[in-house]
């Protein structure tokens, strides 16, 4: 009798327990409803844009996609060409584990896109509304040029998260309330940054726009970290600086800078093919742009065409190097 009476005790219990919790759970979706419809939407339109058919949409892999799978087959030979070595490391990381597919750095540059929008999404955020910072990145989700970069298994991708990576770190330190932490987070991506390609520019001219900000940062710093931040900057460049000594024309091409200069016909015509695909009709390889469509879509160019407008005519905005910059 008395452990029939503990049994009905325990499952009265339970059933108290599911019905307080049932109440709970429904509160919580009739106070939230819209966030939680938002993040579900949101879900729905990423895997949409980025993992929807991502193997099979384009059938075959491109020269620049089996380049980067064999670039990124084992720890030496990214030692030897550690350029965009950020990417060759998480390509390599699956391989090692024995999947050895190419769709496999298709769905790495998209976890690298949904990591993008994120951080764009919460530098807006930071500057705008909710409202401003979702149809933005909503826009910025939909452009060609990132979807573009997100569906190719190649480093591509590295280049927009490196810029976005930069835009966020003055809000992650500004909201951070250890202000350690975010230093030594930039100082790592900075560091990472420097491996791809065109990013030392972003560097120098994100470097030059901080610069008092970042001057005032370092004299408030304990001395133990203003020693500390050097030496993982150092530790963490030192492949790349090894690599620039023994291959010195690497450095061109972490540059963005032709080896070879071309003639002045060659630089106009370049010229005028990327004026005519930005606009009008793309003629550029098909690894990097849709060809016969242009880089700036009919949206884009009317959203940078009202940027500009607004930018004239707010001195707010005019005065605002990070706005400008973006």
């Amino acid at each position: 009798n008395q452990h029939r009476v503990a049994h009905v005790s325990h499952s009265t219990n339970c059933r108290v327990y599911c019905v307080l919790l049932m109440r709970r759970v429904g509160k919580l979706l009739k106070k939230h409803w819209r966030i939680l419809l938002t993040c579900i939407l949101v879900a729905a339109v990423g895997y949409f844009a980025l993992f929807y058919n991502i193997a099979h949409l384009v059938p075959h892999f491109s020269a620049s996609e089996v380049a980067a799978q064999g670039s990124a087959t084992s720890l030496q030979s990214i030692w030897n060409d550690p350029v965009n070595a950020p990417y060759k490391l998480l390509a390599w990381l699956p391989f090692k584990l024995g999947l050895h597919g190419i769709v496999w750095l298709r769905v790495l540059s998209a976890i690298i896109g949904v990591v993008s929008e994120f951080l764009l999404y919460f530098v807006l955020i930071h500057l705008f509304s909710r409202r401003v910072a979702f149809l933005t990145t909503l826009l910025f989700v939909f452009s060609t040029g990132f979807l573009h970069a997100a569906r190719l298994g190649t480093p591509a991708i590295l280049q927009i998260l490196g810029i976005v990576l930069l835009m966020a770190s003055v809000p992650l330190y500004v909201r951070t309330r250890f202000k350690i932490v975010p230093l030594y987070i930039s100082t790592v991506a900075v560091a990472l940054l420097l491996y791809i390609p065109t990013m030392p520019w972003f560097i120098i001219i994100g470097g030059i726009i901080m610069f008092k900000g970042a001057k005032q940062v370092i004299r408030e710093l304990p001395v133990k970290h203003r020693v500390y931040i050097p030496l993982v900057f150092i530790a963490l460049i030192t492949p790349l600086i090894w690599h620039i000594i023994q291959v010195p024309l690497s450095a061109l091409t972490l540059f963005g800078l032709p080896q070879h200069l071309p003639s002045l016909s060659a630089m106009g015509a370049n010229l005028y093919s990327f004026a005519h695909s930005l606009v009008w009709r793309g003629t550029g390889p098909a690894e990097i742009m849709l060809v016969g469509a242009p880089i700036l879509n009919v949206i884009e160019a009317g959203l940078i065409a009202a940027g500009f407008v607004t930018l004239v005519r707010s001195v707010k905005l005019r005065s605002n190097l990070f706005v400008i910059g973006g």
